[in-house]
Order: structure tokens, then sequence, then C-alpha cells
């Protein structure tokens, strides 16, 4: 019966690990076809290109730390939090 619980209680662990990898995926792909738009954008306002581009170097920065903090395993015993 424990062996049973233990098990549960992985399988639940590595399930909530997939779907906090996948959100962050998610995110980052949001971020990504955000970025495109800014870029775009940015190419056509010779104004504003240098501010966009830096906007969007920091926005795509962040989308990828979203998505690698998303993906980072929990180690066992432990609570993220």
């Amino acid at each position: 019966q424990i062996s049973t619980l233990v098990s549960a209680k992985d399988k639940a662990l590595r399930s909530e690990q997939a779907v906090r990898a996948r959100v962050g995926q998610a995110v980052n792909l949001a971020v990504e076809r955000f970025v495109s738009v800014g870029e775009a954008i940015a190419d056509d306002n010779i104004e504003i290109k240098l501010d966009m581009y830096d906007a969007c170097r920091s926005a795509r920065a962040a989308g990828t730390t979203i998505e690698q903090l998303c993906d980072v395993r929990i180690e066992e015993g432990t609570e993220a939090g």
C-alpha cells in the first residue's frame, strides 16, 4: 500500500511538471509571436526602431527565462512556491 501511495504521488508530480513545462513553452511561443510583430513595426518606423528592438530583445529574454523556470524539475521532498 505504501508503494502504491508513493507511486501515485510520483505520477502526480511528474504530471504537474509536464503541465508546467507546457505552460512555459506556450508563454515563450506567445512572446516570440509578439516579438515578431514588434520587430515588423520597428522595421517600418525608423524613429522607434532602436528602442523597439531593445524592447523586443528584452521580451524575448523574458520569454526564454519563463520557459526555463517552468521546466525546472522539483526535487523530491520539496515544494515549489
